[in-house]
C-alpha cells in the first residue's frame, strides 16, 4: 500500500516558530522589568506613571563598596558612580522580591493585604517619586539587577543615621568615633529638631503618615543636613480621602509607636509626632527614658521593673490599659525632667530650657487631638532664640558642630 504524501505547509510552521520566538523574547523582556502599582523598573530605568524618573542607571553605572546598612527586607550598600569626576556618593537598597516579612520587628493585622518586600519597596518608591522635599533622602533611580532583585540608588548620607550619630559615634569615613553617646549642644538640639519637623511639616500636607519615624531612619551629612528615610511602610491617611475612620493597621517599630497606635485603636497623622517626642528625649538624654527618676521609696522596686522594659509595648503585654495610660500621661506631664536639664549644655539658659521641655509636652500629649502639628512647633520661640528660622539656618548650625565634632577628635 502506498504511503500518502505528507503535506507541510511551510509558511505557517515559520510563522509559528517566529510567534513562539516573540514569545519568549518578550518573556525574557519581562523578567527584566518589574511592573506594579504604575511603577516600571527595568535594567536601566524607573518610570512612574508613564513618566521617566531616571534613565541609564543600572548595576553597571557603579562601583559598589562595602555593606553599610541592612533593614527588615533589605541591604545597603556604598557606591560611587563610575567616569563621574565628581565622585558622588551613593547608598545603593538592595530588595530581594521573595523575602518574608519578619515577625519579630514589625506587625501587620489587616488580613487583606500582605505586607513584604515587594509591596515595602512599591511603596517606598512611589512616595520618593512623588515627594520632593529637602529633609526628605533623594531618590536618585532604580533598576532590576538580578532574578527577584530591585535596586534603589539614593543619595549618600555621610554621617549615618541619627541612632548611629548618638549612640555609636562615626565609623572610618566620617574620621570620628566614639564609644559613649553623643548628647548634642542645644543648638545642635535645636538644628536635628527643626529639620525634623519640616520634613514631616510636609509630609502631614501631602496627608503621608510615615509610621516608622525611628532614630535609625533620621539621616544626617556632614553639610549639616538632616533628612527622614524609610518610607517602606508610610501611608496615605484614611482621614484625609474621606473615609469614615482613621488607619487601624498596627504596623511599625513598637518602641517609637504612639499610645493610640499600641493599644490597636484609629490613628492619623499626629502619631508621628509622638514618635518625633520620644527621639528628642532620646537625643537628649543620650537614652530611652520613659519614667521620672524622682520615684517615692514605696516605688523604687516598681520603677526598676518598668526601667527594664525596653519598650511600652512590652508594658502593654503585662497590665492593663488603664495602667499604661497612666504610664502615658506621666511621660508626657511629668514636671521635672532632670535627665533633659542635666544632659543638655543649654545655650539660652533655663528660657531654652522651658522651650524645648514644652515642645516634648505637647509632642506627648496621649491624647492625638491634643499634640501640636509639626507646622506649629517649627514656630517654637526656642528656635528663634537659637537664630535658627529656617532650612539654610538650621543645616549651618548643624554644620558646624559636626565640624566641632571632627576637629576635636
Amino acid at each position: 500500500m502506498k504511503r500518502p504524501n505528507l503535506k507541510i505547509d511551510v509558511e505557517t510552521v515559520n510563522d509559528k516558530y517566529e510567534h513562539d520566538e516573540d514569545n519568549m523574547n518578550q518573556a525574557t523582556k519581562m523578567e527584566s522589568t518589574y511592573r506594579a502599582e504604575g511603577l516600571s523598573i527595568g535594567r536601566d530605568y524607573l518610570r512612574f506613571e508613564g513618566k521617566t524618573i531616571a534613565k541609564s542607571i543600572s548595576i553597571d553605572s557603579f562601583c559598589v563598596g562595602k555593606l553599610i546598612g541592612r533593614g527588615v527586607s533589605s541591604k545597603v550598600f556604598y557606591a560611587t558612580m563610575k567616569d563621574d569626576d565628581s565622585q558622588r556618593k551613593y547608598a545603593l537598597k538592595e530588595f530581594h522580591l521573595d523575602h518574608n516579612w519578619n515577625q519579630d520587628t514589625f506587625s501587620y493585622n489587616d488580613k487583606k493585604k500582605k505586607l513584604n518586600s515587594s509591596s515595602m519597596l512599591v511603596q517606598e518608591i512611589k512616595f520618593l517619586c512623588t515627594l520632593r522635599c529637602d529633609c526628605l533622602v533623594e531618590l536618585v533611580g532604580a533598576f532590576y539587577d538580578a532574578p527577584s532583585t530591585v535596586v534603589m540608588a539614593m543619595e549618600y548620607m555621610d554621617c549615618g543615621s541619627l541612632e548611629h550619630f548618638l549612640h555609636l559615634g562615626h565609623d572610618d569615613d566620617f574620621h570620628f568615633n566614639s564609644s559613649t553617646p553623643i548628647i548634642p549642644t542645644e543648638r545642635a538640639m535645636a538644628a536635628i529638631s527643626y529639620q525634623i519637623l519640616w520634613g514631616l511639616s510636609f509630609l502631614h500636607h501631602e496627608n503621608v503618615i510615615h509610621r516608622d519615624l525611628k532614630p535609625a531612619n533620621i539621616l544626617l551629612n556632614s553639610k549639616g543636613q538632616v533628612k527622614i528615610s524609610d518610607f517602606g511602610i508610610s501611608t496615605i491617611s484614611a482621614f484625609a480621602q474621606n473615609d469614615q475612620t482613621l488607619n487601624h493597621t498596627t504596623v511599625g517599630t513598637t518602641k517609637y509607636m504612639s499610645p493610640e497606635r499600641l493599644l490597636d485603636k484609629s490613628y492619623g497623622i499626629q502619631s508621628d509626632i509622638w514618635s518625633f517626642g520620644l527621639i528628642m528625649i532620646e537625643a537628649s538624654t543620650g537614652g530611652w527614658c520613659p519614667l521620672s527618676q524622682n520615684e517615692t521609696n514605696q516605688k523604687k522596686n516598681e520603677t526598676h521593673h518598668l526601667r527594664s522594659i525596653s519598650s511600652i509595648v512590652e508594658l502593654a503585654m503585662i497590665v492593663s490599659e488603664f495602667q499604661v495610660e497612666n504610664v502615658l500621661n506621666k511621660l508626657a506631664t511629668r514636671e521635672d525632667l532632670n535627665s533633659i536639664k542635666d544632659a543638655v549644655r543649654w545655650s539660652t539658659e533655663e528660657k531654652g530650657e522651658d522651650c524645648f521641655k514644652e515642645i516634648i509636652r505637647w509632642s506627648l500629649q496621649t491624647s492625638p487631638d491634643k499634640r501640636i502639628p509639626a507646622k506649629n512647633l517649627l514656630k517654637s520661640p526656642w528656635f528663634l532664640g537659637l537664630g535658627i528660622t529656617n532650612i539654610k539656618t538650621a543645616r549651618d548650625s548643624m554644620r558646624q558642630y559636626i565640624e566641632l565634632l571632627e576637629s576635636a577628635n
